[in-house]
Formats: C-alpha cells, sequence, structure tokens
C-alpha cells in the first residue's frame, strides 16, 4: 500500500492569494435568469492514477497539463519541475502551510493565464509551489480549493467524470442521478477550507475531512484509541510497518478491521483506514477532524459538493 500521497494541507496563515473568479470564455451576455435546473458547465474525464487519486486536464499558461484534484488543500498548486517549465519565477514567503506529516510549503509563483475547459482566470492566478517528490512525475500540480469554490463541483467516480456546475438556485435540487434516498450532510469550511463533515465510525461520531488528494484514508491513533477505548494490547490493532509520508520523516503506520462509516444513511462497509500517531496526523491540531478522507472510501461514492449552500450530497457510486 502507498501511503506517499497524503497531500492534506494546513496553512498557517492566508500567503494573500488573489480571489479570481474563473469566467466562461464565451460570457458576454447577461447573467441567466434563476432557475432549479443544475446548469452543467463542463465535465471533464477523470485520469485516475495508479495509487487511486486522479486529474483531470488543464491549461497552465496555454500549455496542456494534468492537475490532480485535492480537496485536502486551500490553494492550487504547482510543482518546482513545473513552475521551471513554465518560466513561472518561485518566490518565498513567511506564510506558508505544511502537508501531512508536517512537510513544510513556503513558496509561490504567478501564472500568466490558467483554463479549464471553458473556465479561465480574468487574470494571473497565483498558484502555490510544492516539492516534486509530492506528485507522480506526469502530473503538473494540485486543483483546490480556491478554484472550485467559485461552482458546484460532482464527483462521479463510477463513471470517471469530473463535472462542474454554476451553484445551485434551489437548496436540495443536486441529486439529479437517482430518485432513491440520499445524504444532504452540512459542510463545515475549518480555517484551511478542508470539506469537514459529521459520520459515524462503527457507531461513533467523528469528523471527517473529504481529502481527494489522498489515496488512502487516515486516522489519529491517539483520537481512535480515545474514542473506542482499545487497551495498549488490542490484538485487533495490525502494525504495518512504516512509511515516509509525503517524504517526511518515517512514521508508523496500523490498520484495524472498521466495520461502517455511515453519512447520515449513506454507508460504506468495511472502510480501509488506517493510523498515525497525532504528531504526525495534526501536529499543530489545527483541526479537529479524526479522519481524513481519501479514495480509499471516497471511491464508494457519488458526491455532490455544492460550496454556496454549504452541503455535501452522497449517494453509493453506483446509484441510478
Amino acid at each position: 500500500m502507498d501511503f506517499s500521497g497524503h497531500r492534506i494541507a494546513v496553512w498557517n496563515c492566508s500567503i494573500a492569494l488573489p480571489f479570481l473568479l474563473l469566467s466562461a470564455a464565451a460570457s458576454g451576455a447577461d447573467a441567466p435568469p434563476k432557475t432549479c435546473t443544475l446548469q452543467e458547465i463542463v465535465s471533464l474525464d477523470m485520469q485516475t492514477l495508479q495509487t487511486g487519486e486522479f486529474a483531470v486536464p488543464v491549461m497552465l499558461n496555454d500549455l496542456p497539463a494534468q492537475l490532480l484534484v485535492d480537496t485536502g488543500s486551500e490553494y492550487t498548486a504547482i510543482t518546482d519541475e513545473t513552475a521551471e517549465e513554465l518560466g513561472a519565477r518561485e518566490k518565498w514567503t513567511p506564510y506558508g502551510g505544511s502537508f501531512l506529516n508536517n512537510v513544510a510549503i513556503n513558496e509561490y509563483a504567478y501564472l500568466d493565464s490558467f483554463r479549464i475547459g471553458p473556465l479561465h482566470s480574468s487574470s494571473r492566478w497565483q498558484v502555490v509551489v510544492i516539492p516534486n517528490e509530492i506528485l507522480p512525475y506526469t502530473i503538473s500540480g494540485l486543483l483546490a480549493y480556491d478554484m472550485m469554490r467559485n461552482y458546484d463541483i460532482e464527483y462521479d467516480f463510477f463513471h470517471g467524470k469530473f463535472n462542474v456546475f454554476m451553484h445551485s438556485e434551489c437548496p436540495g435540487s443536486a441529486v439529479y442521478w437517482t430518485h432513491d434516498a440520499f445524504a444532504a450532510i452540512p459542510i463545515d469550511l475549518d480555517r484551511s477550507k478542508h470539506i469537514t463533515v459529521e459520520a459515524s465510525l462503527d457507531g461513533k461520531p467523528v469528523s471527517v475531512i473529504f481529502d481527494t488528494g489522498s489515496p488512502s484514508s487516515i486516522m489519529s491513533l491517539d483520537a481512535a484509541r480515545r474514542l473506542f477505548g482499545w487497551p495498549d494490547a488490542d490484538p485487533r490493532l495490525k502494525s504495518l510497518g512504516t512509511e515516509e509520508i509525503n517524504g517526511g520523516t518515517s512514521t508508523p503506520l496500523y490498520a484495524f478491521p472498521f466495520a461502517t462509516l455511515s453519512f447520515a444513511g449513506v454507508s460504506v462497509s468495511n472502510p480501509q483506514i488506517r493510523l498515525i500517531p497525532q504528531d504526525h496526523f495534526d501536529a499543530g491540531r489545527n483541526h479537529d477532524a479524526n479522519i481524513v478522507l481519501g479514495m480509499s472510501v471516497l471511491r464508494q461514492l457519488r458526491i455532490y459538493v455544492a460550496y454556496d449552500e454549504k452541503v455535501v450530497y452522497l449517494t453509493g457510486a453506483e446509484a441510478r
């Protein structure tokens, strides 16, 4: 199991990225009238990586690239190598942040243009610059909250589609793909803009961060011990050795046979959730989430994130 890609980021404070609403390239008309019909802007094919995450096609400075979609990061990012290829001069900031396992990030750069399908930046776009080792060499960077917040985003893993919609004008209208039951769960955006929701794990309440940038799901071992009251020598807790997550220091990994993770009636059976010590999970205790939910579990769901409404809608991945 590869744990190298857990890219959830926590920022110490804003690095003064400008708010740039991506606008439709052909937009010259007046804003459309309010309607309860969902307005899809673009549907992109997911490029699924061997580790389970996925990337989508974009244009950076008018050059084609693939960005890994990462709900665990607040700011869109490019790698050091991509910055060099694009001629984007890197700058240092004292107001950076870190990825899981305390991997520090302190550089940024500007893109002259940033395009996703028919959407494009209205001016230069500021991006974080991250180490090459964090991503596979075929991936140029991360697509993050600073872009996605401007729209509603659907993750249709079963059909391999990343769908971008205008914000819905009618709460509750997002689930268009099924007439069966679905979960509508309020979103709490923490200070680093992670999508945090309440759920239950084997009947115990947990806070969960949705992180499409992580191949696997991670939980604080310390939080799990407190929540479930495990004894130190619980035989169900199995060591998986150690791993240098995100190229950081070596951290011990553990597995536990969890039975059910439930979101207001939508459940995932036998969720694969790995456990690491709190000081590697979130040394600064910058958020209260017990679990960073990665693609090992998220792929079993169909997800519609209504950023304006601050609700996430969930069904099983194959619901229709």
